[in-house]
């Protein structure tokens, strides 16, 4: 797994246009920094931990993806469901999916979305 082009695309994808969003709107947005970095952080963490799961089982990926999609919902929660949106949650749907699929995540449908299981947002 390239862990620098998922850190890129994290900052691109996610990061920013939150970032940008925040600045157009104020507190309108419903979060704030904090919440953004702590959002980053989160997604930091499970691409730190799947780069080192590499050789792991699907198990292993899955639970990864687990624990991201139940700590982000914590913090989406807390913004009221405000931080993670409609545009926001297809990128961050589509980083986690990548990433595990980069890790040997195998899916019998490539439309297939692994984070609704445990997803509430």
């Amino acid at each position: 797994m390239e862990l620098s082009f998922y850190q890129k695309k994290l900052h691109d994808e996610i990061v920013e246009p939150m970032l940008e969003y925040r600045r157009e709107v104020g507190k309108d947005s419903g979060y704030g920094l904090f919440q953004i970095l702590q959002c980053r952080n989160i997604l930091r963490d499970y691409l730190k931990r799947l780069n080192r799961l590499r050789n792991q089982s699907e198990g292993a990926v899955l639970c990864e993806v687990k624990r991201t999609v139940l700590r982000l919902n914590k913090l989406n929660d807390k913004t009221e469901g405000c931080l993670i949106e409609t545009d926001a949650r297809e990128s961050i749907w589509e980083l986690i999916q990548t990433a595990a699929i980069d890790c040997g995540l195998k899916l019998s449908d490539e439309e297939e979305d692994i984070t609704s299981e445990w997803r509430e947002w």
